[in-house]
């Protein structure tokens, strides 16, 4: 009984962070079409929660919202697969500028969430 809820958690936190992502998506595409602003926000967005999640909540909560609405939420196969095209279509600079930019906001807000902890602790 009690796996049958946790899965049923599972599913709906994943519903959610994938609702959650397809509407960044959107509002982000309104925004500049030259590089996919949206795969870095969700993505940005995506490592800043796991980090609050797993420092502040136990190990098993943490793992259960993480593996449904942040897992959900992030797009590592969109980058993928944006970079693969940008890359096949020679757009060298809008290569790095897209895998850049991913890296450098993934980075900055694993700093800052990890800070944030810190004060909480």
């Amino acid at each position: 009984m009690f796996f049958d809820n946790l899965y049923l958690f599972i599913f709906l936190a994943g519903g959610l962070g994938a609702c959650t992502r397809n509407g960044i998506l959107s509002i982000a595409s309104k925004i500049t079409n030259y590089i996919p602003l949206g795969v870095i926000i969700v993505n940005t967005l995506a490592t800043f929660l796991s980090i609050m999640f797993f420092t502040l909540l136990p190990l098993n909560i943490a793992s259960f919202i993480v593996s449904g609405f942040v897992v959900a939420l992030g797009t590592l196969s969109s980058l993928c697969g944006d970079a693969l095209c940008m890359l096949r279509n020679k757009e060298i600079k809008k290569f790095f500028l897209y895998i850049g930019l991913n890296a450098f906001f993934g980075l900055l807000s694993a700093v800052c969430a990890n800070f944030l902890c810190q004060e909480f602790i």
